[in-house]
């Protein structure tokens, strides 16, 4: 299992983990621009769930 999909399958269990998503995002981000959006929408996710949290605002 690759980490996009041990991620995938965290945030399936728990979808509200701030963690996982920002981990998915970035993982997405960082593997090719056609997965950008996607990245774009778990980072929104996890600031929604964790306002707070700076390191996931600086990663967006």
């Amino acid at each position: 299992m690759g980490r996009y999909a041990a991620y995938e399958q965290v945030l399936n269990l728990n979808p509200e983990m701030p963690y996982a998503q920002q981990k998915l995002a970035y993982a997405l981000q960082q593997r090719s621009k056609t997965d950008q959006a996607r990245a774009l929408e778990y980072y929104r996710e996890a600031i929604q769930q964790n306002p707070d949290d700076i390191q996931i605002i600086i990663a967006l």
